[in-house]
């Protein structure tokens, strides 16, 4: 359809159209914060920028560190994809993203994710993966949390369905063996041919610890649903994505802290506007939960020394 619309509506008039839609949408954005008191200075300051630079998911000066940022992208001939190396390690990607520039694009993006700076960073947590027995990385993507840590965890597990990110998984990880597994299934609160529960996937595995990592478009309670066993008889820590619906920011903490979980949150808000067009806008974007020792679990906020407040 978009290669339709290129094709038969002048490049000017679609550019009108953009800069239309990105004026109405920062009004809309405006307008919602105008009406409520005690704006956190995070945000006032992405307000700010958006009347500069435009419309971005993360804060402009995170994004200007790596946007510009030049990438080589290599190509293996045997495997026909492209990859980047990463801490002297090749990291593949779908051939489906497009020329070079687009795949050093899509690098630096996920790379500014990774930022300590970024409130999607999933390091931001102070997690132990030195000691951790097993990594459940749920929605993997490319793989790039799952890469970062492969060398210091004792086993991996990756689910991911989509066909071009299994390709480029199975490139990345070939090396490791057995220590790394590709999961194709959804992870849901059913169990079927191309569902299953956390709890089923554990059911019959040794590990009573370790740590469960979910960014998996909106789904997160659903597949939190399908995991009373593990929250209730085992210790694992878990990350949760927390921003693709507006409620998740409560509902999650909320539903953790039932199984005497302490949450926090990651320090920062990304701006949502391009995944569900309704309030609140800007959004945390991270559950940090683990098992509390003692006490009422608590819901609290990483600062910006990686402290829970």
């Amino acid at each position: 359809m978009k290669k339709v619309i290129k094709r038969f509506i002048p490049k000017k008039l679609l550019e009108a159209a953009r800069r239309w839609r990105t004026k109405n949408t920062i009004a809309k954005i405006h307008k919602y914060y105008e009406n409520h008191r005690d704006v956190p200075p995070e945000i006032t300051e992405h307000l700010k920028q958006m009347n500069e630079v435009g419309v971005f998911a993360y804060n402009y000066n995170l994004l200007e560190k790596y946007i510009n940022r030049r990438i080589q992208v290599h190509h293996d001939k045997n495997k026909d994809l492209p990859y980047i190396i990463q801490d002297d390690r090749k990291l593949y990607f779908s051939r489906e993203l497009g020329s070079d520039t687009e795949i050093a694009h899509y690098y630096n993006i996920i790379s500014a994710e990774q930022d300590s700076e970024s409130p999607h960073c999933y390091f931001s947590g102070n997690l132990d993966f030195d000691n951790c027995e097993v990594l459940l990385d749920i929605g993997a993507a490319e793989g790039n949390l799952a890469f970062s840590v492969v060398d210091r965890v004792k086993k991996v597990y990756v689910f991911e369905c989509e066909n071009n990110f299994v390709e480029a998984l199975s490139a990345t990880f070939e090396s490791y063996g057995d220590k790394v597994e590709i999961v194709r299934k959804y992870v849901s609160d059913k169990n079927n041919k191309n569902e299953t529960t956390i709890d089923e996937f554990l059911r019959n595995k040794p590990y009573k610890s370790g740590i469960i990592k979910m960014d998996i478009e909106g789904f997160e309670m659903l597949a939190l649903s399908g995991a009373i066993e593990t929250l209730r008889d085992k210790n694992f820590t878990f990350i949760v994505a927390a921003y693709h619906r507006s409620t998740d920011e409560t509902e999650i903490p909320t539903f953790l802290s039932k199984f005497n979980y302490e949450c926090r949150l990651s320090k920062g808000y990304l701006l949502a506007i391009f995944l569900e067009r309704r309030p609140p806008y800007f959004r945390r974007c991270l559950v940090f939960a683990d098992k509390t020792k003692g006490g009422s679990p608590t819901h609290a906020t990483i600062n910006d020394s990686g402290e829970t407040v």
